[in-house]
Formats: structure tokens, C-alpha cells, sequence
């Protein structure tokens, strides 16, 4: 597994974002905590928006569960990515 720190995600002043390009994961675990960061939303932000707890958005970025199907959708429009991205990058 890829790991990624916010120190990865270079904010600008102006709300831009760079990502480096060998942190990007090829999987969707890496993928739903890269859009997170990307917005500066915390763990536990995303739980709330989606009605789940803390601990199962925490096991998705580990890649120890996937997100249910009837999540997936809800899980896209939170983090402002398509459901294509989410499940192949």
C-alpha cells in the first residue's frame, strides 16, 4: 500500500492542490484518501457526510474493507469524483 501524508498534498493559496505523481495509488483505498485530502476533509467529516463511523471510513483507506455498493455513489458525490475514478483510476 501507498502511503500518503498531507505533507504529500502541496496546497497553494489559492485553494490549488499538487499531488506527487509517485504517490498516486493504482488502488481505490489510495484513491478515496487522496480525493479527502485533496478537499481538507478529516476522516471524520467524511463519516458524518455519508452516516458512517469514523472507524469504517479509516478501514476503507487501509484497504482492509471496500465500501459497500449502496455507498459508492453517496461516497463519489462527497469527495467530487466519478464513480469510474473511484473503481479504476
Amino acid at each position: 500500500m501507498t502511503e500518503l501524508a498531507l505533507s504529500d498534498i502541496l496546497f497553494t493559496s489559492g485553494g490549488r492542490y499538487n499531488i506527487s505523481a509517485h504517490k498516486l495509488g493504482g488502488k481505490m483505498n489510495d484513491r478515496i484518501r487522496i480525493a479527502r485530502l485533496t478537499l481538507r476533509k478529516t476522516q471524520g467529516q467524511l463519516a458524518k457526510e455519508l452516516g458512517v463511523c469514523l472507524n469504517t471510513i479509516a478501514s476503507w483507506e487501509a484497504g482492509t474493507r471496500t465500501p459497500p455498493t449502496r455507498k459508492l455513489v453517496a461516497l463519489c458525490a462527497a469527495l467530487g469524483i466519478s464513480f469510474d475514478y473511484l473503481l479504476k483510476g
